[in-house]
């Protein structure tokens, strides 16, 4: 199957899931579904409670993770995902061009599993029930990271299911996130990028 082929059959299956909807009130589904203004109650969220709730209300933070995420997955995207071929930029250029080439499904999951951790680590608001969003996918990065992979799993796992989050439970799954994709192992080996959020300047409150 070719690229162009393949990037067909997911457009022609993505329509063909929404068209039910798009054929009801177009209109209205598409922009409830991307309603990137859509503000979560700081009541009911688990990421990012360390913050006040007039700073993590302000849209000037919903900007900043927004670009803070766009350029991590640029960055990863260039320097770390697929880089046996160069990096996954290049990649995608190659198979634009129809040239042949070997993924590794290791390479291929990490990718994926890492984008989406990367993802939540930023999203301003996170509810309980988005862990299902990637605990499938913490078994295989807690495998790919450094010696003692079952404490930052314990610590998700903690933070996740406790049932009234704190500001300092918040700080630490974020931090543990980080620390999945940080160290992930590609190709048997530690990446040394740091993408460690601790680097960004937050105002904490460690109240608990």
């Amino acid at each position: 199957m070719s690229w162009r082929l393949g990037e067909l059959l997911c457009f022609v299956f993505r329509v063909l899931i929404a068209l039910p909807f798009l054929l009801y009130d177009p209109m209205s589904y598409l922009k409830r579904s991307f309603d990137l203004g859509r503000v979560f109650l700081f009541k009911w969220t688990v990421n990012w409670r360390l913050l006040p709730e007039h700073i993590f209300l302000d849209k000037r933070l919903h900007l900043a993770l927004l670009i803070v995420h766009a350029l991590l997955l640029m960055v990863f995207a260039s320097k770390i995902w697929f880089r046996s071929h160069g990096g996954l930029i290049l990649l995608l250029h190659k198979l634009s061009r129809g040239l042949r080439t070997r993924i590794g499904t290791d390479e291929v999951l990490m990718a994926l599993f890492t984008a989406n951790l990367l993802g939540i680590s930023v999203a301003r608001s996170l509810h309980y029930q988005f862990y299902s969003w990637y605990f499938h996918s913490l078994p295989y990065l807690l495998f790919s990271t450094v010696p003692f992979e079952v404490i930052p799993d314990t610590g998700v796992n903690v933070t996740a299911n406790k049932l009234k989050y704190v500001h300092f439970e918040s700080y630490i799954k974020i931090k543990l996130c980080l620390f999945l994709t940080k160290h992930s192992n590609f190709n048997n080996h530690i990446t040394l990028y740091n993408v460690s959020m601790l680097n960004i300047t937050l105002p904490l409150q460690l109240s608990i």
